[in-house]
């Protein structure tokens, strides 16, 4: 008899590095350089409108901080003073109005020099309400409103490539267009779970080359359909649906299973779907560093907070990553 375990633990073997590296990412000097103080303004100004670059360099210190709008204005006053410099912070009435909008700067990313593959996910950030241990001890009002964030990471360099913000009742399917439409590069593989496994989803990847990896449901079924042929008197399988192409593999590989589970599952093993984890990974370092809520009120507010949060994570994997490998056990044989 053998026994070997099916869960696998890894081990992280830069860890003193790794160590020093999570200290960096909170080793913060504040400075302004010269070109950033030339920046400021608009050109051709008189010192009153600041420019795109300057609301979002107070708003990046907000979030790093978790701060308010009135506490990032005195923050950034007190920083421009100490150092003497010919240039003033925006008015935190100023920065609420001039956030809408600076979301659609597209999102600067490190390349990757290995085929360009996308994980996209979808998670749930609270904007009003009392928190789940109030409403379950003390029976609070449940009345919550939820933000969710759309996610898209490239797995090799785990860098967040495009991010979107949309009311809880919107659908994963619906946004995957807007999530990838910004990208450029071609790209190879598409990773989803199976909210996303939807025609129109299929039909989008199907236009652009992408090969989609996800799985499907354990009662799905083939789209293949019987055409009869006049002459010879025969039946023949056609594919009316060339988009689906896919996820007939998928239902086909399932049926050689008699347990359709086993087969959903070494599916999942044989096409790499777990590649996918890594967005689930990038959600939880979204969460535990700026918490799951959101201090913008308006939606359009919440996009940017949004948007400039991905820039921040995407600074802090620029400093570095642990390196794990998979820790082997024995196994044991009778």
């Amino acid at each position: 008899m053998t026994i070997t375990s099916s869960v696998k633990t890894y081990r992280v073997k830069n860890w003193s590095n790794y160590n020093q590296l999570l200290q960096d990412r909170w080793n913060i000097n504040l400075w302004f350089c010269p070109e950033v103080v030339n920046k400021w303004y608009k050109e051709g100004d008189t010192r009153t409108h600041y420019t795109n670059q300057t609301i979002l360099i107070c708003l990046t210190i907000r979030a790093l901080f978790n701060l308010s709008l009135r506490a990032t204005q005195g923050l950034m006053s007190s920083l421009i003073r100490r150092l003497n410099l010919p240039i003033t912070c925006p008015h935190y009435t100023r920065l609420c109005r001039r956030a809408s909008g600076l979301d659609k700067i597209k999102i600067p990313r490190k390349r990757s020099s290995q085929a360009f593959y996308i994980c996209v996910d979808s998670t749930g950030l609270k904007v009003y309400g009392p928190g789940e241990w109030q409403a379950h001890m003390h029976r609070a009002s449940q009345r919550r409103t939820w933000r969710k964030v759309h996610i898209a990471i490239d797995p090799i360099t785990q860098q967040i490539t495009s991010a979107l913000l949309t009311p809880s009742s919107t659908g994963d399917g619906k946004v995957v267009p807007k999530l990838l439409n910004p990208l450029k590069d071609p790209l190879k593989k598409f990773y989803a779970d199976g909210a996303y496994d939807s025609r129109k989803v299929y039909k989008y990847l199907y236009d652009r080359g992408i090969m989609p990896v996800i799985p499907v449901d354990i009662n799905a079924r083939q789209t293949y359909i019987k055409e009869l042929r006049p002459r010879l008197g025969k039946k023949r399988l056609i594919d009316p649906h060339p988009e689906l192409y896919w996820r007939n593999q998928a239902i086909a590989h399932r049926d050689h299973f008699i347990d359709p589970v086993e087969g959903v599952k070494d599916w999942k093993k044989s096409s790499g779907y777990h590649l996918r984890s890594l967005v689930e990974t990038t959600m939880m370092r979204l969460k535990r560093t700026f918490t799951d809520k959101l201090r913008s009120r308006t939606l359009a507010n919440q996009k940017t907070e949004i948007y400039v949060k991905c820039l921040i994570l995407n600074k802090f994997i620029e400093l570095g990553l642990p390196y794990t490998v998979p820790i082997k056990y024995p196994t044991i044989k009778a």
